[in-house]
């Protein structure tokens, strides 16, 4: 007695199908390749742009802090030579004497004796013109001599008095005998810096010398700063230098942006930003500007012996400039480079697909025609029925214009439509007679053992889902889900109908075979099962095949 095979032992049977590389998978591996190419390439980008971020880092720090050293000792020499300036009268042994007996006068309150008064006055007029000549030569605007208790015993021509200011300057300098270097100031739209120079006695007992005076000089230095300022030939866009000083405690820069010089305070909050030797080489990078709201890199360098500081500035978009153009050149090749090797990995999955097809249509048509042949020879009957469901679906496909893949779909599931009836008892598939209810159920079972049978196949075509509902009805009356219209699958429609038309053709156990008229003619009545466009064309197709009997 013939034995009806389980699906366990049909899809245990080899089918070689896993010999080649799925399109499935040779998508994810190309898709894996490419991603990784890109993680790899982001990668390589990112440490090529880190590295010449560091290198362009520590070139514009060297680079900055090289111009504001170089800054500060220019005005150091500066500040060297007017403090120098003033050194001939300061040393001068007749100037020291005169500064020596007034401030002996004083102390001793001979002052106010007529004789000495005359007499200290009559050496005044003799050295008022030194000073006037040393104001001249300098073009200083104010110069005075003047001894501890503040009082001035010398001054230029037309000099105004001393400030407060000007005498905690004084008092300073005969407390430590060293010269001092003013803060800047504005006076109308000229820049001005005071240097006082102690004035010591002759009289050296103990061989330390004791300032009795000062030599107060007030210099014109607006041709200077802007001279220090200014950019250099070196200078490149984006870079400015600024000159900071310490008055009183208080920070302070010089701006000329308006177009006359004007002296701005500093936010105590910004002052930690400025201080010399602060951050290590590790540290180095940009941040808001002390004096401006612009991102910068900056340096400073004190400028010893001076309440000045050099800092110099340059704006982040301008430093970072070459490390823009560089990233953009570097994520350009990078980018260039993953797509011309995504090109070819593309074109080798092309070549492998290519190679993989020729061998798997033979393949394919050896295995669909082994099942096809186990299927007929259960069934005499449905000898050939296959193979002309296929053809005929296939010129409903052309007559639609219907897809490569889609015209693959229905020769493919066509082919394989019967193949769950290996598992249907032969006695049902062949009985003469109409089938009871119960052996209709059994034998309306095979579109389950097809999916069975055929969920393991790689076919990269929705093969069966079209067998799946190719037996549906478009007035839902068809099996195994009662689907109705829309809800089938187009191409089940044309399968459907083209399974029908076929098999009416053809004798079967129970039936002899029906004329081309009497198959249309039975469909044509049962039209609402049947696709109204997929009618047309069978009707087409079967006026061309009794034309071509007739003929």
């Amino acid at each position: 007695m013939e034995k009806t095979p389980s699906v366990t032992e049909l899809k245990s049977q080899p089918k070689g199908t896993n010999f080649y590389m799925s399109f499935k998978s040779m998508i994810s591996w190309g898709s894996m390749v490419f991603f990784s190419m890109l993680l790899v390439g982001l990668a390589l980008s990112y440490a090529l742009v880190h590295s010449r971020e560091k290198d362009l880092y520590s070139d514009i720090q060297s680079r900055l802090e090289i111009m504001t050293q170089d800054k500060s000792d220019l005005v150091q020499s500066w500040a060297k030579a007017l403090k120098s300036a003033g050194a001939h009268i300061a040393k001068a042994d007749v100037i020291r004497l005169f500064a020596s007996e007034n401030a002996l006068a004083i102390e001793e309150g001979t002052d106010q004796n007529p004789e000495i008064s005359e007499s200290i006055k009559g050496q005044a007029k003799y050295f008022q013109i030194t000073i006037d000549e040393y104001v001249r030569q300098n073009h200083l605007a104010s110069a005075y001599v003047v001894g501890k208790d503040g009082r001035t015993f010398l001054q230029s021509t037309a000099s105004a008095g001393l400030t407060n200011t000007q005498k905690k300057y004084v008092d300073h300098v005969l407390q430590t005998g060293e010269t001092f270097v003013s803060p800047l100031k504005v006076e109308g739209e000229q820049i001005l810096t005071i240097i006082v120079r102690p004035i010591f006695s002759l009289d050296n007992l103990n061989n330390e010398p004791q300032a009795v005076a000062t030599l107060v000089s007030t210099f014109v230095v607006t041709d200077h700063i802007v001279h220090f300022l200014k950019e250099g030939p070196l200078s490149k866009p984006g870079e400015s230098a600024s000159i900071l000083q310490n008055n009183l405690g208080v920070m302070e820069y010089i701006s000329f942006e308006s177009g006359k010089p004007t002296i701005y305070s500093i936010k105590a909050n910004k002052i930690e930003q400025m201080l010399v030797g602060e951050r290590s080489k590790n540290e180095f990078g940009y941040g808001k500007s002390i004096i401006s709201d612009k991102d910068v890199f900056a340096t400073t360098a004190y400028v010893h012996g001076t309440p000045f500081t050099i800092m110099l500035e340059y704006e982040k978009s301008a430093a970072l400039q070459p490390l823009s153009e560089h990233s953009a050149g570097v994520h350009g090749f990078m980018l260039l480079t993953i797509v011309v090797v995504s090109a070819l990995v593309l074109l080798l999955i092309n070549y492998l697909l290519s190679t993989r097809n020729k061998y798997r249509v033979n393949h394919q048509q050896q295995v669909l025609n082994a099942l096809v042949k186990s299927v007929e020879i259960r069934d005499p009957y449905l000898s050939g029925h296959h193979d002309r469901v296929a053809r005929t679906a296939l010129r409903v496909a052309n007559q639609m214009r219907l897809s490569i893949p889609e015209r693959s779909t229905l020769y493919y599931a066509a082919m394989l439509s019967g193949i769950g009836k290996i598992f249907i008892p032969r006695k049902i598939l062949t009985k003469p007679g109409k089938l009871t209810a119960a052996e209709l159920e059994v034998l309306r079972g095979h579109i389950n053992f097809a999916m069975e049978v055929l969920e393991d196949m790689d076919f990269d075509l929705p093969i069966s889902e079209v067998i799946l509902q190719m037996y549906e009805r478009i007035d839902g009356s068809g099996y195994p889900n009662m689907k109705k219209g829309a809800e089938i699958n187009f191409l089940s429609r044309i399968l459907g109908a083209c399974d029908v038309y076929c098999a009416l053709t053809k004798p079967r156990s129970y039936r002899d075979a029906m004329s081309i008229d009497e198959a249309i003619e039975l469909m044509d009545s049962e039209q609402d099962k049947y696709d109204k466009g997929v009618m047309g064309v069978i009707r087409q197709i079967a006026e061309e095949k009794r034309a071509l009997e007739t003929a």
